[in-house]
């Protein structure tokens, strides 16, 4: 029994020597790592901002003169030209108020000749003793008289002139008619109506007006560059903001901004919906790379080094475009952050090994 116990305490210490006993951990190599470098950018705040198309020009057509709608042109949807005819009212009362002054004329005509011919011979007359003073007077009160109905009469056919015209009403520029509101036969009376013929708009050109924030006033200019997304229109559009108007609404505390587009296939339609994305003048920035960026949008941070080892850094950061972000607080520019394949992998205190291809950017 002896002998067998030494025998097995022999086998244990030869088992407690066969190599497999417990050494001291290996140490942890350090993490390759690359580096960015925050730098100063020009960085461009958009402003967003939502509005509506208008013709360039909208115009309610009216009759000039009154009278019966005799003849309406043009219909809904018509494109027109400058002077081109819209409607006409009838003409034959206006023809013959023309013809009546016609006539008016000429007998005012012929009696201021008649008045001066008396005063011519009066005039003679008086210069020989024949005729008296008060003959002259009376003369001279005849022929000033005649004068002036002749003027009257001029002044009158030129009115009746005036309303044979008026009577046909023009396009007053080059539009495209978007309303018809009488048919022939439709009686007028210009002094007690309000109804319009026709409604006309200038569309080739459109204007597109929105409100933005009296907050961002500073920041905007007339030629701030625009990008607009208009509803039924394909592809965005590039313009200048126009008009920046002097009044700010005290409801909503916006300010109103026009632009002028043009729109030679009339694709842009009054009433639709635009979105607006202004692009004001840049401003310098601290920026650094999303890549090193780490954390929520709550709590971001990056590590940075020091001595060889990650140290974590927390910032303030606002979203710049997909590749960058401003930093508000923490970086200045030239100072550097980790970044690269392996930056999941760094934790605070980590040893890191800066790989000198991917440097500072």
């Amino acid at each position: 029994m002896i002998a067998r116990a030494r025998l097995c305490l022999v086998l244990l210490l030869a088992a407690c020597g066969d190599g497999n006993s417990v050494t001291p951990d290996a140490p942890i190599p350090p993490v390759a790592i690359g580096t960015v470098t925050a730098r100063t950018a020009e960085v461009s705040d958009p402003i967003l901002a939502t509005g509506e198309v208008h013709a360039d020009k909208i115009t309610e057509i009216k009759p000039r003169v009154d009278g019966i709608i005799d003849t309406v042109f043009v219909d809904v949807g018509d494109r027109v030209k400058a002077g081109q005819p819209l409607f006409r009212t009838r003409q034959a009362d206006y023809r013959n108020s023309l013809a009546e002054r016609e006539q008016a004329l000429a007998l005012a005509e012929a009696e201021r000749r008649q008045a001066a011919g008396d005063l011519e011979r009066a005039t003679a007359l008086r210069a020989k003793g024949v005729v008296s003073q008060g003959r002259m007077d009376e003369m001279q009160a005849r022929h000033d008289t005649a004068r002036a109905r002749l003027g009257m009469a001029q002044a009158s056919l030129s009115q009746a002139r005036q309303d044979l015209a008026d009577a046909t009403v023009a396009a007053p520029y080059d539009a495209i008619v978007t309303a018809r509101y009488v048919d022939e036969g439709t009686m007028i009376q210009v002094a007690t109506s309000n109804t319009p013929v026709l409604e006309i708009a200038k569309l080739d050109v459109v204007e597109i007006i929105a409100q933005v924030a009296a907050i961002h006033l500073p920041r905007l200019r007339p030629d701030t560059r625009v990008t607009l997304s208009v509803e039924g229109v394909a592809a965005p559009v590039e313009a200048r903001l126009g008009v920046i108007n002097d009044k700010v609404d005290a409801r909503t505390r916006g300010v109103e901004i026009r632009l002028r587009l043009p729109n030679p296939d009339l694709a842009m339609k009054p009433g639709l919906f635009a979105k607006l994305t202004l692009h004001p003048v840049p401003r310098q920035a601290t920026v650094i790379d999303r890549a090193a960026m780490l954390g929520s949008n709550t709590d971001p941070y990056v590590f940075v080094p020091s001595a060889n080892v990650a140290r974590r850094l927390g910032l303030r950061v606002r979203d710049v475009d997909a590749g960058l972000v401003e930093v508000l607080d923490g970086l200045e520019p030239g100072d550097v952050a980790l970044a690269g394949p392996n930056l999941p992998d760094i934790r605070e205190g980590a040893a890191i090994a800066v790989r000198a291809d991917h440097g500072a950017r």
